[in-house]
């Protein structure tokens, strides 16, 4: 009499029992033990061929599905940003029970040579219970690189407008046969750099980044001193200017930068590089020169003052340091621009002419925020 009871007793906890035993088994089916039912056919790719920088590598990455229901690729990552699935593919992409789906990637190799190695991650979800899980896979090739510059920055240092200024040479060297690598052209990115090409030398067996290259051509980079606009520079300026070059790569057409870069030494800075002048202000504001070479045949004066302020330079105790005192004029015209300049020439080996920065303030009182 009491078995129909206990039976009903225990019949929730034997169905609970079975329930769980089939999620499990279903959840395995789906995924077996961490994705071995779900899996890539080769989780590393490797090219079959040489690839010639600029061209893009394509991977072909195909999931397997071994399980019992269906499953959608829905998402992928990849390590960097040259790496992305190929044009037309749309995610989420479906994969039937004991079916296999290709998701291709494309490298973008511009800029790479030699060894080289990138991931991809694909994101799978099952149709049934939302389980999820991440298949990696990992792309090996090799990059062949057109002519690139080696050194791969160029670096000058101080530049003074006295002052003579090494060359620095730079190969142009490629891993591509000549046939697969060819100089387009070579360019500045101003006039005061310049940039002489030499014709082919002989090849030369160089080393970039861990790669042997062929050296094929020799560039030439220079400052042309004189083509700098030195009255402007007021105080040590760097600068950062390039080399185009164009090569042929293969089927496609590279452009690299060449870094240069150096800094514009001035032979006379001034402290502070610039004034603001109140006309209701009657104080004179002093300016202090400095020279930076013994090439001065006589002291600095004032070839121009815009109208409304008087300049003048006074005597130092040294031949390397003058004030220049700048005072308004007592005229009562008021200044038409909000800025000029005042004219300083140097009697050195070079004559130089500095144009000194003023800006004028309003004459109208500043109301100032006290909050």
């Amino acid at each position: 009499m009491n078995e129909r009871p206990l039976r009903r007793r225990f019949l929730p906890v034997v169905a609970g029992i079975l329930f769980i035993g089939f999620a499990l088994g279903a959840l395995k089916g789906i995924f077996t033990a961490q994705g071995e039912t779900v899996h890539l056919r080769e989780s590393v790719l490797t090219a079959s061929k040489m690839i010639s920088e600029g061209e893009r590598a394509v991977f072909e990455v195909t999931v397997v599905n071994g399980t019992r229901q269906a499953v959608d690729i829905v998402d992928s990552d990849t390590s960097c940003g040259c790496t992305d699935v190929a044009k037309g593919v749309v995610f989420p992409m479906t994969v039937q029970p004991g079916d296999s789906e290709v998701v291709a990637f494309e490298v973008d190799t511009t800029a790479m040579r030699g060894e080289q190695r990138y991931q991809a991650i694909l994101d799978v979800l099952a149709h049934q219970g939302g389980s999820r899980m991440l298949l990696e896979a990992e792309f090996r090739f090799t990059v062949a690189c057109g002519l690139h510059p080696i050194p791969g920055q160029v670096i000058f240092g101080d530049i003074k407008s006295n002052g003579t200024v090494d060359d620095r040479e730079v190969i142009l060297g490629a891993t591509l046969s000549r046939g697969e690598s060819e100089l387009l052209s070579v360019e500045s990115s101003s006039p005061e750099l310049v940039s002489v090409l030499s014709e082919q030398i002989a090849p030369e067996q160089l080393m970039s980044r861990g790669v042997p290259v062929t050296g094929r051509y020799r560039l030439t980079i220079t400052f042309n001193t004189s083509a700098i606009d030195w009255s402007t520079v007021l105080a040590a300026t760097q600068l950062k200017e390039q080399v185009r070059i164009r090569v042929r790569s293969g089927t496609s057409i590279v452009e690299r930068s060449l870094p240069v870069l150096a800094v514009y030494q001035p032979l006379f800075e001034f402290y502070p590089k610039q004034v603001v002048i109140n006309r209701n202000d009657p104080d004179p504001q002093k300016i202090t020169i400095s020279s930076n070479a013994d090439c001065l045949n006589t002291p600095p004066r004032v070839v121009h003052a815009p109208h409304g302020l008087e300049a003048v330079i006074s005597k130092s105790h040294d031949d390397r340091h003058w004030t220049l005192v700048v005072t308004p004029s007592d005229s009562n015209d008021e200044p038409t621009q909000t800025s000029s300049t005042i004219e300083i020439g140097f009697a050195a080996d070079v004559p130089r002419t500095v144009k000194f920065p003023i800006y004028w303030a309003s004459s109208a009182p500043r109301e100032f925020n006290s909050e």
